[in-house]
């Protein structure tokens, strides 16, 4: 749509047979695209209380919703739960696969802390320490943008300030110029996620969970 350029755009000259006025939007230049490669990461809250409502369900559709996404669109992503340390399912640039949804299957046995080798320990949701570990996974994988999705259906939970480490946890990151974090709270009574979180999206319901959690990547792949 230029005035001059390396080469006539052949549906605009068809336009400009029917309007002589389109005649400075007939050539096409040249130009180099700003290639701006995304990474994601999503923490999933693998506490106790995501065990009700069909809330763990939800997430691990959401979950696997999210990662097809991500692999079709070529996007390089990483997924971890968290209790009182970082729970991981796919290391950063794991690609989607049979075993990787067989293995994502068992996050709600976290919850009720019967999974096979994992780690369950439910009774902890420690949010501020595996953010951290989350983030700095994320950042040194090589990507010009990284979002950071955390999920979690109520306060920090375990010993220490764990309130004051997610505040510091959230400011940390926050600083990082070219990493996202937003903070989803799934499940009614998550206002917990505004106190923590600039970006956020509070109260949740379990049955739209897989539809907000998706519209989060398009507007992240829309800003870009």
């Amino acid at each position: 749509g230029h005035a001059s350029g390396h080469r006539l755009d052949m549906r605009e000259v068809i336009r400009f047979e029917a309007d002589p006025r389109r005649h400075d939007r007939l050539w096409c230049r040249r130009n180099i695209p700003n290639r701006r490669e995304l990474a994601v990461s999503l923490l999933v809250d693998l506490s106790g209380s995501m065990s009700s409502n069909g809330k763990i369900q939800a997430a691990f559709a959401g979950t696997v919703l999210l990662v097809e996404m991500l692999h079709r669109l070529k996007v390089p992503f990483a997924v971890n739960g968290f209790q009182d340390k970082l729970v991981p399912f796919c290391e950063p640039g794991g690609v989607l696969t049979p075993e990787l949804i067989d293995k994502l299957s068992w996050m709600p046995a976290e919850t009720n802390g019967c999974r096979p080798g994992g780690n369950n320990n439910a009774g902890i949701n420690d949010d501020g320490p595996c953010l951290l570990a989350a983030a700095e996974q994320l950042s040194a994988f090589p990507a010009t943008h990284r979002l950071l999705i955390c999920v979690s259906d109520g306060e920090p939970a375990g010993p220490g300030d764990c309130k004051r480490n997610l505040r510091q946890a959230v400011s940390t990151i926050s600083s990082h110029p070219a990493m996202a974090l937003v903070g989803l709270g799934l499940g009614n009574g998550t206002d917990h996620v505004s106190k923590y979180y600039p970006r956020h999206i509070a109260n949740v319901p379990e049955n739209q969970f897989a539809d907000r959690i998706g519209r989060v990547l398009i507007e992240t792949l829309m800003a870009l």
